[in-house]
């Protein structure tokens, strides 16, 4: 099994560290294809049927009921979203101070349905069998080089039918200027990258959509799709897969 402890959890814990003091860490506001994905959970995913929700334009979007994961939180704002919809909501991260710092912001507003905790430096997720009925893992899981078997464990923890959704970077994302190879499907960001927290960290390096369908092999209903964006200083060009146990 690989899992890169220099790469995870020092590299990860010292990124967080370095953040001004105040509340929890990371992105303020969830991520906008999540929301957008979660939001649409329980409609149908066709053309013919999409539209057909006239009576429950509200209810569908809100009200979930069962267990969420997100793998590498980082912040709270995915978490408080599952939780508005109505998940009792877990976040893993190997972050030792993300999570003490979520934990703090969590007790101080009494917060319920949220739990964060430490991800143990290697690749089990200690969860069992059949906990969860989502699984989100967002701008994170490929840090973790040893995917296949963090791919496994997703399978096992999700419920049958459960849904997952992961994000990877594609071939067209800035980033992708600024790599050292070391092997065929394992990158590391070279001493030149614009963000100098994360140079000499390691992922796992998705090569194509085809790629990263096979890796999802053992899933049913999956499909992948791209975001992309010129708005920030370098551009941004996502694969998002998602799907069902």
């Amino acid at each position: 099994m690989k899992f890169n402890k220099k790469d995870t959890s020092l590299i990860w814990n010292k990124y967080y560290q370095d953040f001004e003091d105040g509340d929890w860490l990371g992105n303020q506001y969830p991520n906008e294809f999540l929301v957008r994905y979660v939001s649409n959970l329980r409609k149908k995913n066709d053309i013919k049927n999409y539209f057909n929700d006239k009576g429950e334009e509200i209810e569908l979007k809100k009200n979930f009921k069962g267990k969420a994961l997100e793998i590498g939180f980082g912040g709270l704002a995915n978490l408080l979203m599952l939780s508005a919809k109505g998940f009792d909501s877990t976040g893993i991260e190997v972050s030792e101070n993300s999570v003490k710092r979520s934990n703090t912001y969590i007790k101080k507003k009494k917060i319920k349905k949220i739990k964060t905790l430490k991800w143990d430096k290697n690749s089990k997720i200690s969860f069992k069998d059949n906990t969860f009925d989502l699984v989100i893992g967002l701008q994170c899981i490929y840090y973790n080089t040893d995917i296949k078997y963090v791919i496994q464990e997703v399978r096992r923890i999700l419920k049958k039918d459960g849904n997952f959704i992961f994000s990877f970077f594609s071939n067209k994302h800035g980033y992708m200027n600024y790599i050292d190879h070391v092997d065929k499907n394992i990158i590391k960001w070279s001493s030149k990258h614009p963000n100098k927290r994360i140079v000499d960290s390691e992922h796992y390096h998705v090569k194509s959509k085809a790629h990263l369908l096979k890796l999802f092999s053992d899933f049913k209903s999956k499909k992948v799709f791209t975001f992309e964006t010129d708005q920030l200083p370098i551009f941004q060009s996502w694969w998002y897969i998602n799907g069902k146990k």
